[in-house]
């Protein structure tokens, strides 16, 4: 019976030791969570902290090249006005010299009247004499006067030359800023959750609408581009349009459909917004279409491959091509996928001349795209569209 006591005893000392043991290590396994939950936690917050930091970063560094580029703009204007005002005081001084010149030949030639009238009460050695050093002080003052003139006329062309420079470097930048603004402002993207494609904005125009203040901006594109990127919904389903500034920001505003013409590939979209766009095309005169012809030198822009706008040179290669019984425009300037609904410019008077509709390829397994094949459907075909639809597209 006592051996029976003793091992009981045992076993509880036992079941006891055990029951302290697992508590603690319970509480310890308790700890370690919370102590994790809290380096999450304060992890997750660093992380957001951080993420704040680098976009203010990146606001402040975008704001500084606006301010640079406002700068710059300034400084090209005050070297225009300093300029001028160097040109003016070097004319006036070199016509300075010429009227000082003028008047010391006349003086010159005052005195040698005077002398001659004298000669004849004045003989031999002292005849020579004065004139010797009449004719020496003339020189003087000439060589004098020549040495000035040849300075000035020196100092005169050095200036014209930096002059020169200074209004080629502000032409070039006056006639990069006038691309910008005329052939790439104007070229918009897109997009769908698969498919990508290019737009061309038009001019804002003012709401003539008394109770809806603003401004109307319509946007062609091309017909294929909008449909995939409708992927079977209804058209009145908006269409995402990225709009681009100078420094490459871009913000994305949705639009509209207004009409579509499925044969001539061809859609107007109308922006949600009533603000006013600084960029929109520059349109041809019916007159300007007639006289377009190959060789002639133009600019494709468009968003290849979910690109920001890029140009591309090249020139138109036939005026009537046919294809499924539609005229078209081919060009050579190099295009690819994503540059459809892109505008298609003249090269000298930045006019928007069709808007790109698509590629050629050949294939029937694996197609290959030829970029410098391109089929673009021209302005005039679009405004015969636009004025059988009872719209219009604004001032040409």
């Amino acid at each position: 019976m006592r051996i029976q006591l003793t091992i009981f005893l045992a076993i509880g000392v036992a079941l006891t030791s055990v029951a302290v043991v697992g508590g603690k290590r319970i509480e310890d396994l308790d700890r370690m969570l919370r102590e994790g939950s809290r380096s999450a936690n304060t992890a997750k917050e660093a992380g957001a902290a951080l993420m704040a930091r680098e976009l203010e970063r990146q606001r402040e560094e975008r704001n500084s090249l606006v301010t640079e580029i406002e700068r710059l703009e300034g400084e090209l204007t005050r070297l225009g006005e300093e300029r001028e005002e160097e040109l003016a005081r070097l004319r006036a001084e070199f016509l300075g010299s010429q009227g000082r010149l003028q008047e010391l030949l006349t003086s010159s030639s005052d005195q040698l009247t005077v002398l001659e009238s004298s000669v004849s009460r004045i003989e031999g050695a002292e005849y020579s004499s004065l004139i010797q050093e009449l004719g020496a002080d003339v020189r003087g003052q000439w060589t004098s006067l020549e040495a000035r003139v040849e300075q000035a006329s020196e100092q005169l062309e050095t200036t014209r030359a930096l002059l020169d420079e200074l209004d080629g470097r502000l032409a070039e930048q006056r006639d990069l800023d006038l691309m910008w603004r005329d052939v790439m402002g104007p070229v918009v993207q897109l997009a769908g959750d698969s498919s990508v494609g290019s737009g061309v904005l038009l001019r804002s125009t003012p709401i003539a609408a008394s109770d809806e203040p603003g401004y109307r901006t319509l946007v062609l594109t091309a017909w294929h581009v909008v449909r995939d990127i409708q992927e079977g919904r209804e058209l009145e389903h908006p269409v995402p349009v990225t709009i681009y500034d100078r420094i490459g920001a871009a913000k994305v505003i949705e639009a509209s459909v207004v009409a579509r013409d499925v044969s001539l590939d061809i859609c107007l979209l109308e922006l949600d917004s009533r603000e006013h766009f600084a960029h929109g095309a520059i349109l041809p005169t019916d007159s300007r279409m007639k006289r377009a012809q190959v060789f002639e030198t133009i600019y494709a822009v468009g968003c290849p491959l979910g690109n920001d706008p890029i140009p591309t040179r090249g020139e138109v290669s036939d005026t009537s091509h046919d294809v499924d019984g539609r005229n078209y425009w081919m060009i050579n300037a190099p295009t690819f996928i994503g540059n459809s609904g892109g505008g298609i410019f003249d090269a000298e008077t930045h006019e928007l001349l069709g808007i790109f509709s698509k590629i050629y390829n050949y294939g029937a397994v694996q197609q290959t795209i030829i970029p410098h094949m391109g089929l673009v459907t021209p302005m005039d075909a679009i405004y015969d569209w636009v004025e059988s639809e009872g719209l219009e597209l604004g001032a040409k």
